[in-house]
């Protein structure tokens, strides 16, 4: 009898651990979970301007969250939530967008990495974006 109210406790106690946290530590997206700084390297291109072309890199500070199952959500400006994307994740930690093909990789717990394109009529443009987890 008095084992059943061990394991019970214990159940319970597992349980009220996993459901009271920010994560959940039976999901593998869990270790990717966090703040982060990103560093935004970008180029792009209008035919209709002067000189066609401009590039630069952009610095700010957001967050990897859990998405729907199987995705993450990156929100990359945190004084603007409406600012971002999500990425379908596997366990090895690559990146692929919803509509398919790889988008990046999460190296570590700590760094990720990933690239898109935008191509319409007569511009487009080109992104590399690296987060280092805070």
């Amino acid at each position: 009898m008095n084992n059943n109210k061990y394991f019970y406790f214990i159940f319970f106690a597992v349980l009220l651990f996993s459901v009271g946290c920010e994560k959940n530590p039976f999901d593998y997206r869990s270790k990717y979970v966090g703040d982060y700084d990103f560093v935004n390297s970008w180029s792009s291109y209008n035919m209709s301007l002067t000189p066609p072309t401009s590039s630069g890199t952009s610095y700010t500070s957001g967050k990897i969250e859990y998405g729907k199952k199987g995705m993450i959500q990156i929100t990359f400006d945190n004084n603007n939530p409406a600012f971002f994307t999500e990425l379908e994740i596997d366990r090895d930690g690559t990146l692929y967008f919803i509509s398919g093909g790889t988008a990046g990789k999460c190296d570590s717990r700590k760094k990720m990495h990933y690239s898109y394109s935008s191509n319409g009529l007569g511009g487009g443009g080109t992104s590399y974006i690296i987060g280092t987890k805070k």
